[in-house]
């Protein structure tokens, strides 16, 4: 899991590149967790690589369809790659599992 860490705290302080590698030596190690798969999207997205990322999570929503995080990172990935229409399902099922979240 260090390397997992490593990749979150490089992704978190705006290094993407590193943090994917990272996430990616984790993900080998541990290929079904929905968590690596959500980072390793996050970190995709951050470079622009948006079909990479929908596709991990994708996976983390295989694993998981309630996992709050990979449906926030999907819609944002979608909205960022300028497709707010698509990115409205996933925000509004992930409101409908954690309502506080979206709370101001």
């Amino acid at each position: 899991w260090s390397r997992a860490w490593r990749g979150e705290l490089r992704l978190a302080t705006g290094r993407a590149a590193e943090a994917l590698a990272d996430l990616s030596a984790a993900a080998a190690l541990l290929p079904a967790d929905a968590d690596l798969a959500v980072w390793r999207g996050r970190a995709l997205c951050e470079l622009g690589r948006c079909d990479e990322a929908r596709a991990e999570f994708d996976r983390a929503l295989a694993a998981s369809s309630t996992h709050v995080w990979a449906l926030i990172a999907a819609g944002a990935c979608r909205e960022k790659s300028g497709d707010r229409r698509a990115a409205e399902p996933f925000y509004g099922r992930a409101k409908a599992l954690a309502p506080a979240l979206f709370e101001r």
